[in-house]
């Protein structure tokens, strides 16, 4: 049975707009025609290279013209794909390149800094770099000789992305997806979330969930991509507004730091959407956003095996009336379904809690290398997400923590995620992260960083007993205040690695 792949709708959207412009990279703009003509030389290199179907090539750059040209290129020419950002420590890329098993990376040399060269020694594949540097390939002048063909799909692969999970609860391990469920979930988006009729998308990072919530859907609709190189607030308010933007990703505990800024009333009105995901956000910091800004927030659950997205909070379901839908993850995608099961497997009740279950059309194939590890997620066809949940009688997902986060503590079962939104209640919070960290008794000391709002400001002893007077809420051992909280490169969730050993030796420290 024939099913549309994310290469051919790629290619029918160079086809259809060949005149329209494309891309704003810096002060450049390219037309679709110029994408279509940069991604036909490219499909050219890849016939003269012997790239066959499925060849697996990793791109090293940041958000560019050359990077949407190589991603689209791989995805009409039937290759796997691997994000390679350069954010990310040379040894997290030197393993992705290894145990990917990618055969080319495409480098772009300007982007690494003094990291370059330890990443060239680490790096055992095909090496093509955007800019001269020593002996490696420049892809201009590979480029030179290499006519451009009609851009038709070519046979894809098994998979044509390869990704990582985020490594929150031990090694990343690696994903194959199919193009056709990455197509499946990019329609499904477009028909469920109210993407601008013609968008003008910011896209600042590599990352999944940028490609999965904007660049697809605006790139198949021949809508407008504004590029930056890294994610920076300031850089995407004037960017949107030199450029009229109109939608765009953000984590969702940045959406109250761009509340927060004073000169963002101008987006009401221009800005059409706003997809957040990640960490909960307050009833309070969420109300404030539609205040300044208008209803044109949708809110996204999912998890890297099941596409990124699975659920959608729409603008309507943003009640302010409603928190305990407002704090929801929304409901299932149309032809996705969602289900909580106990440890049984059984499907649980109305607002009982037990782990997410998700069929998608959008998911993973599979574990690749890992067959048991597969065998253990996947189930009858489910992805078993090792987040804990419950679902209320109308469908609306509440998310409560992971299974690998829950620990106990002083003799009770904590959930971290429902101690964050305690704080976040707090109107001098803009973001908090609790990590129990072992004691010496086998239980869990609970530790929670904080950033705060800016022009705000209030002490850790203050947002203590803030918490502690709310009813049913856990000891809290240590509350601590960070400028900013560290992020891990791929996909913009907190590097919680990283943040717990800071708050380790922040505690030690304090009692030393």
């Amino acid at each position: 049975m024939y099913q549309s792949t994310l290469g051919r709708l790629f290619a029918q959207a160079l086809e259809r707009n060949h005149d329209t412009v494309a891309v704003f990279d810096g002060a450049e703009s390219y037309s679709y025609g110029a994408l279509a003509e940069r991604v036909g030389k490219l499909l050219t290199l890849f016939t003269e290279q012997g790239y066959a179907p499925g060849h697996r090539i990793g791109l090293a750059m940041p958000m560019s013209f050359d990077f949407l040209s190589w991603y689209i290129a791989t995805q009409i020419g039937g290759l796997a794909y691997c994000d390679l950002p350069p954010a990310m420590p040379v040894e997290a890329l030197a393993l992705r390149t290894e145990v990917g098993e990618l055969r080319t990376v495409v480098i772009d040399p300007g982007a690494f800094g003094a990291k370059l060269e330890p990443l060239l020694a680490a790096i055992d594949a095909q090496v093509i770099t955007l800019s001269p540097h020593g002996d490696f390939p420049i892809l201009s002048g590979l480029l030179a000789d290499c006519p451009p063909q009609d851009v038709r799909c070519r046979e894809p692969g098994t998979y044509s992305t390869i990704a990582f999970t985020g490594g929150s609860t031990g090694l990343p391990k690696l994903e194959g997806f199919s193009g056709e469920a990455g197509a499946a979930l990019a329609l499904t988006l477009m028909a469920t979330a109210p993407f601008p009729a013609a968008p003008v998308t910011i896209a600042y990072r590599t990352a999944g969930a940028v490609m999965q919530l904007g660049v697809n859907q605006t790139l198949i609709r021949g809508g407008k991509i504004i590029t930056l190189p890294d994610f920076d607030l300031n850089a995407i308010s004037e960017a949107a507004r030199t450029h009229r933007a109109n939608n765009f990703f953000l984590a969702t505990r940045t959406i109250a730091t761009l509340a927060d800024q004073p000169d963002v009333d101008w987006m009401r009105g221009q800005i059409e959407m706003v997809i957040h995901g990640g960490e909960p956000i307050a009833p309070t910091q969420i109300r404030k956003a539609i205040e300044r800004l208008g209803p044109i927030f949708v809110g996204s659950y999912g998890t890297n095996e099941t596409g990124g997205t699975a659920a959608l909070l729409l603008p309507n379901d943003h009640d302010l009336d409603r928190p305990e839908i407002l704090v929801s993850a929304g409901r299932a995608l149309p032809g996705v379904e969602i289900e909580i099961r106990d440890e049984a497997g059984a499907v649980q009740s109305p607002g009982e809690i037990g782990e997410i279950a998700i069929r998608s059309c959008g998911q993973m194939e599979c574990y690749i290398g890992q067959p048991e590890k597969t065998a253990a997620t996947i189930r009858d066809g489910w992805i078993h997400t090792g987040d804990l949940g419950r679902m209320d009688a109308a469908g609306y997902l509440t998310i409560v923590d992971r299974t690998a986060f829950a620990v106990k503590s002083e003799g009770k079962v904590v959930y971290p995620r429902l101690i964050d939104a305690h704080f976040s209640e707090h109107p001098a919070v803009s973001a908090a992260v609790t990590v129990p960290i072992e004691d010496k008794l086998s239980s869990h000391r609970i530790c929670v960083a904080v950033t705060l709002r800016s022009g705000m400001d209030a002490t850790e002893e203050e947002l203590a007993r803030f918490v502690a007077a709310r009813p049913d809420a856990p000891t809290v051992h240590h509350v601590m205040i960070f400028d900013r909280l560290p992020q891990m490169a791929a996909n913009l969730k907190i590097d919680r690695a990283k943040l717990r050993s800071a708050l380790e030796g922040r505690m030690l420290a304090l009692s030393s």
